[in-house]
């Protein structure tokens, strides 16, 4: 925190801004601020800024919440501890909050944004290890405090990576988030093509490019943020947790959340395109054969009539096959992000 404006106060602000947020940060820290029994604010005039972050009036005064450039911005100041722009007095919450209590002032290590019952915490210009996003609270581009929500990696992922990297694709990890954060993601997960600070645009630029040297690309995203670039994929997963938006915009939506129906999902599209192939390869043959032999009367009616329904069942078994890959991926998936 960088006024005399408290943590509960700072949270309760930001809680405000990120009310309808579908983004899991902003979900994390609407959730922290209740479950922590912060100030209550109602923000009106929300804006959100695709990649950037969310703005709008409390109370009269103009706040933002998101990057650091774009919380900043209107004075162009830089990230340090000011006056405070707003005196504590001026604050005037929906409803009276109840009174701070330890939890709101714990390291934001703790915070975890991936879920929405753990608390994010306003933090000091201390350096934060490891993989913690960042956002900055602002009030007319003075900056009021940083919020430091920590975003583990699920469980599952390490091993999704390495079996898409097996199976012959190339991996890329294009975020928004900060050059820290997707670095140490890639550094975990052996990915050496990290783009971090990215926008809509530039996650956009990135897939045309690709598809400019020749290459069919597959988009894994669940933000809104992650749109344009789903859109654009040649072929594009959402996943179950995402918002509207990049549903809409995918061609295939996960009903799970977790990494790992990704893998399952490509498997069961190879299977799929197998069965298929097998299947147009036996009626080609069949007819090739069966048609002539009915034509030249080497066969009678009525067993070209039984072969044809014995041909057909045999397709339809062969499609049923695919019954089982979807037996062996219905177990709820777990994992942290």
């Amino acid at each position: 925190v960088f006024t005399s404006l408290d943590t509960a106060a700072c949270l309760g602000i930001a809680a405000a801004l990120e009310t309808s947020s579908t983004h899991p940060l902003g979900r994390a820290i609407v959730h922290a601020a209740r479950a922590s029994g912060s100030a209550q604010f109602v923000a009106v005039s929300l804006t959100n800024v695709p990649g950037e972050g969310v703005e709008g009036q409390v109370n009269g005064r103009h706040y933002r919440l998101g990057r650091e450039r774009f919380a900043l911005t209107e004075t162009g100041r830089a990230a340090q501890p000011a006056s405070d722009p707003q005196p504590a007095s001026d604050l005037q919450p929906a409803s009276d909050p109840q009174p701070a209590s330890a939890a709101q002032t714990r390291s934001a290590d703790q915070a975890d944004a991936s879920d929405p019952s753990a608390p994010a915490h306003s933090s000091t210009s201390r350096d934060h290890q490891g993989l913690h996003s960042e956002v900055w609270l602002s009030q007319d581009g003075l900056p009021l405090a940083r919020i430091a929500l920590a975003d583990p990696l699920r469980e599952e992922a390490p091993a999704v990576v390495a079996a898409l990297r097996k199976a012959g694709l190339t991996v890329h990890l294009v975020s928004g988030d900060r050059r820290a954060v997707v670095n140490a993601v890639g550094d975990r997960l052996d990915i050496g093509s990290c783009h971090p600070e990215a926008t809509p645009a530039d996650k956009l630029a990135f897939v045309q490019a690709l598809q400019c040297q020749g290459r069919r690309v597959l988009a894994v995203g669940d933000g809104i943020n992650d749109a344009p670039l789903l859109a654009a994929a040649d072929v594009s997963i959402a996943m179950g947790c995402a918002s509207t938006l990049a549903r809409t915009s995918a061609s295939v939506v996960l009903l799970g959340s977790g990494l790992d129906d990704v893998t399952a999902l490509r498997t069961l599209a190879l299977r799929t395109r197998r069965v298929i192939v097998q299947n147009l390869g036996w009626a080609l043959a069949y007819n090739i054969i069966a048609i002539p032999a009915a034509a030249f009367g080497w066969i009678a009616p009525w067993a070209a009539a039984l072969g044809m329904s014995a041909s057909s069942l045999l397709v339809a078994g062969n499609a049923l096959r695919l019954l089982e890959s979807r037996r062996h991926h219905t177990a709820p998936s777990t994992g942290a992000r």
